[in-house]
């Protein structure tokens, strides 16, 4: 198969807890730091959750919706940046298809084990 761009070499996963799917594109670890790409599908709701090991950086590329931090909404656009410390409860309502670029620390999937950082409340 022959690619179109070197965006196609992404690696792309879909990942199913008991409560939601998200895709994500990975992009790497860099000294500790996992960077994805996180797809969000337009108007879904993602529930509040938490990392218990991982903090994150999320910056919003594309999309608009609501932010569900520590049980406060926010609305978010392209541009926005949020920084979620481990244990900070989050979720999202989605507007529009969004797309957030997420670095993680340490990653929240574990490339090993696959073991995904996640509670819900």
């Amino acid at each position: 198969m022959v690619k179109d761009s070197i965006l196609d070499s992404i690696p792309h996963i879909e990942v199913k807890t008991v409560k939601e799917k998200i895709g994500l594109y990975r992009l790497g670890i860099f000294d500790n730091m996992m960077f994805e790409l996180v797809e969000l599908k337009e108007k879904e709701h993602y529930p509040s959750h938490v990392h218990i090991h991982s903090e994150a950086t999320l910056r919003v590329v594309i999309g608009e919706g609501d932010i569900i931090l520590e049980g406060k909404e926010q609305p978010y656009h392209p541009g926005k940046v949020f920084h979620i410390p481990k244990g900070t409860s989050h979720g999202f309502k989605v507007k529009t298809a969004t797309l957030l670029l997420s670095c993680q620390e340490p990653a929240i999937i574990d490339p090993k084990t696959g073991n995904v950082d996640i509670e819900y409340l």
